[in-house]
């Protein structure tokens, strides 16, 4: 998931070295923003030793004003940006006309947490994986933001842990971290350094007084300050809708039931069963019943008429 990089800067210092393929550029860059607030880069370039193999960056030189498109980059030492120019042109103006230009990014990455929404807007923190040489594979942090009234919160506040996002915007950078401003996104799928001593030198400010105006970052300031007092923010639950149940829970709970009643089935055969056996007994029992009952009553029959019999005989003697 890869970002790229876009700006207008200023090359302060050049040094070059050999190496089997090729002449590796290091160069310090400076970049203008608004309010007079200057981005420092560390530049490298590749030049093949083969003069015959195209390139797309001409030779760099101290004091040129460089047009930088579509370059990889990572966060660096002391609040500084480590770039790779591969494509870039020279711009034919003076180094005190070094204009007021943003750092454009052009990402895709990762959410690592569910939006934070405060005062100051929307922030979702997220991770840039970047290819930068052989064996050299970073992950940039960086936290996209916009006002509490942009067209993107409808889209943003619905962003969930480990969604995969493209965005575009301006950047800048606060105490070493990377904050951009939103100007388009869609769905796909911090410490603090200490400012190098050494001095720059900055031809653009000699030209006239320092007008102080307010500075792009300072929305970026805002959110990055609010970090500081976590219990003004509200972590955005983003929509859920009720989950419906999987197949196999349902093929599940139909089996249970199945068993259930199978198991009712049985107990309510095994008492029929042990019913049946009662009635056969009866119904073995029954005649005998009958049998020992008709005796009985024969023999007090003929018992009566026995003594029937012999009261008249008496009666007659």
């Amino acid at each position: 998931m890869p970002g790229q990089l876009s700006t207008i800067l200023y090359i302060s210092e050049y040094t070059e070295s050999v190496s089997s393929n090729f002449i590796v550029g290091s160069a310090v860059g400076m970049t203008q923003l608004e309010g007079d607030e200057v981005q420092m880069f560390n530049i490298t370039v590749f030049y093949p030793t083969d003069s015959s193999v195209q390139v797309y960056v001409p030779k760099l030189e101290p004091k040129q004003i460089l047009s930088v498109n579509n370059c990889k980059f990572s966060k660096g030492s002391d609040n500084k940006i480590d770039l790779i120019v591969t494509s870039a042109k020279v711009l034919n103006m003076q180094p005190s006309d070094l204009p007021v230009y943003p750092i454009f990014i052009v990402a895709v990455g990762m959410a690592t947490d569910v939006p934070t929404i405060s005062k100051h807007g929307v922030k979702i923190d997220c991770i840039v994986n970047e290819y930068l040489s052989k064996d050299k594979n970073v992950d940039i942090p960086i936290t996209i933001f916009h006002p509490n009234g942009s067209r993107l919160k409808s889209q943003t506040t619905n962003v969930r842990r480990g969604s995969v996002l493209f965005f575009s915007g301006e950047m800048t950078t606060v105490d070493g971290q990377l904050y951009l401003e939103l100007h388009n996104f869609s769905f796909l799928k911090g410490q603090n350094n200490q400012v190098s001593p050494k001095v720059n030198f900055m031809p653009w400010l000699e030209t006239g007084s320092v007008q102080v105006t307010p500075t792009r970052s300072s929305n970026a300031q805002l959110i990055h300050n609010q970090q500081k007092s976590p219990e003004s923010d509200t972590k955005q639950k983003p929509f859920q809708p009720n989950k419906s149940m999987k197949l196999a829970d349902i093929a599940t709970s139909i089996l249970a039931k199945n068993d259930e009643n199978e198991k009712e089935i049985s107990e309510m055969d095994a008492d029929k069963e042990e019913i049946d056996e009662q009635s056969d007994v009866e119904e073995i029992n029954k005649p005998a019943e009958i049998n020992t009952n008709t005796k009985k009553r024969r023999s007090e029959k003929q018992t009566i008429q026995t003594t029937r019999f012999k009261r008249k005989a008496s009666k007659k003697i």
